[in-house]
């Protein structure tokens, strides 16, 4: 009798040990596949996707593959295409197949869809103004904050009754912004990311046409990395294989980190529960680490009651024991880490922080000591602040203190109590005084509002005619922009 996986495996090459075998050879229907870090998710997805084409003659265009980034997607695409040949298959995003139903709706209802936000900044930027009507000029942590919160309401869909009672956010009403945003979006026909989810949704379980439309080509949908799919992502997944009951999950909930976004372990929890034919497999063996770090990871996750029991394990050698450093000092650190570059095992170390900002020090210290070190995102973590973007603005407004326009931007964060409705007037009467004079002769403000505008018109104009260093400390501390960083608790290290 042939053997036709045997024949299957030696003519791609492939290596897979048994339970990666198991998985990916699995029959038709709902398939759970829980791993372990280091365990070959990809690889038994990326056979699997093989051995429906090439083995079972599906035909490549009739499987959706989904997993969570562009990066992974690509990824995912390049390591098919080397092993089984450019035949076709989709390897997308869920946001990519999101958009496809989005489309379709559009081109059924003759109508034309919402524009997608240019990019991330698009948004930020708008979630920026919002804020700053509600409450004051955010930090960059009140703005993540918030982003993160947008699109966890969006991917958990919760409804305005349970944003109002659950969703906080300190200093502002949540579901004001929330609602602000929402209207600035619907007067504009335009859509973030999250809406992209939901319209496609709402579209597939509203119009049976659509939904036809954009799943009936399917007959097996494959999921990647599902411990970072949010609940809307799920049951959209759900809807795309509900036709073919062929579906494919691969995930490990002890991996899932980006709850604050939405993420949605339970999605794997409940999969038996949703799909009581499910079938669960596991891939428990670690290819990746050392047994130190193994053992040690094993016991760790083994704490955390709410996932399935999976016992992690490696071949591979116990390494070196992993060893535990305390510094008293955080200054300490750049000098340590300095030291254990030096060695031979030292040029593949890590430094993790849990904000970017706090890698700078670290950064700095390394360029002092002439150690080569690569950084990821490092241009986003001065260059790209608010806080310079807003300093440079000062330096721009003292060479021009005329610009009514500059004046607009800055004037809330250097003038405290200062009307929108004010600021526009004086920027609009100046003629041939200064923003600030034309403020310090107004009649609608009072005496210590205009002794104010007098005042720091005077710090304005002399900043020029000193020294970088005294003019950016008279834009900085002596016109009070440094008050406004600090009151609201942003990182005054860059200033």
């Amino acid at each position: 009798m042939p053997d036709i996986i045997g024949d299957f495996i030696k003519e791609y090459g492939l290596k897979l040990d048994d339970a990666q075998r198991r998985a990916a050879f699995a029959g038709d229907g709902h398939v759970l596949l829980s791993a372990v870090p280091g365990s070959g998710k990809t690889t038994v997805m990326v056979a699997r996707l093989g051995y429906l084409v090439r083995v079972r003659a599906v035909p490549a265009s009739s499987i959706l593959a989904v997993t969570y980034s562009v990066a992974a997607a690509k990824e995912m695409k390049d390591r098919y295409v080397s092993i089984f040949g450019d035949d076709g298959i989709e390897i997308r995003t869920i946001h990519g197949f999101c958009m496809t139903v989005i489309n379709e709706y559009c081109r059924m209802k003759k109508t034309d869809p919402f524009r997608l936000m240019s990019d991330e900044e698009g948004q930020k930027n708008v979630v920026r103004k919002i804020l700053t009507e509600h409450g004051g000029y955010p930090t960059d942590s009140d703005l993540s904050e918030t982003i993160s919160k947008l699109t966890y309401c969006v991917n958990m869909l919760l409804g305005d009754e349970e944003i109002k009672k659950k969703i906080s956010l300190d200093g502002r009403d949540f579901y004001e912004i929330y609602s602000a945003y929402r209207d600035f979006k619907r007067e504009g026909r335009l859509m973030d990311y999250d809406d992209m989810l939901l319209f496609a949704y709402t579209a597939l379980m509203r119009y049976p046409a659509v939904l036809k439309a954009c799943t009936s080509k399917y007959s097996h949908v494959c999921v990647d990395e599902a411990q970072d799919t949010s609940r809307l992502q799920h049951l959209i997944i759900r809807k795309a294989a509900e036709r073919s009951g062929n579906l494919f999950m691969v995930g490990d909930e002890d991996q899932s980190i980006y709850g604050f976004r939405a993420a949605y372990p339970d999605g794997m929890n409940e999969f038996e529960k949703v799909f009581p034919d499910a079938s669960t497999m596991f891939i428990e063996r670690n290819y990746r680490s050392s047994g130190a770090i193994v053992s040690a990871a094993d016991g760790f996750i083994a704490s955390n009651v709410m996932r399935r029991p999976k016992k992690m394990f490696t071949d591979s050698p116990e390494g070196e024991p992993i060893s535990v450093l305390k510094l008293g000092d955080l200054r300490l650190l750049p000098q340590k880490i300095a030291e254990i570059a030096c060695t031979p095992e030292g040029r593949k170390t890590a430094v993790l922080a849990r904000l970017s900002d706090s890698l700078l020090p670290v950064a700095d210290a390394l360029e002092e000591a002439g150690v080569r070190f690569g950084m990821r995102g490092r241009e986003t973590l001065f260059f790209s602040s608010y806080v310079l973007s807003d300093v440079r603005t000062l330096i721009s407004f003292a060479a021009d203190p005329y610009d009514g326009e500059l004046f607009l931007k800055i004037y809330y964060k250097i003038f405290p109590g200062l009307s929108r409705s004010d600021a526009e007037r004086a920027a609009e009467r100046h003629g041939s005084r200064t923003v600030l004079d034309c403020l310090s002769r107004s009649p609608e403000l009072g005496s210590w509002r205009r002794e104010r505008a007098e005042r720091l018109d005077g710090v304005i104009k002399s900043a020029p005619r000193s020294d970088m260093y005294r003019m950016l400390e008279a834009l900085v501390y002596d016109a009070g922009y440094f008050d406004y960083v600090a009151e609201r608790g942003a990182d005054v290290s860059k200033l």
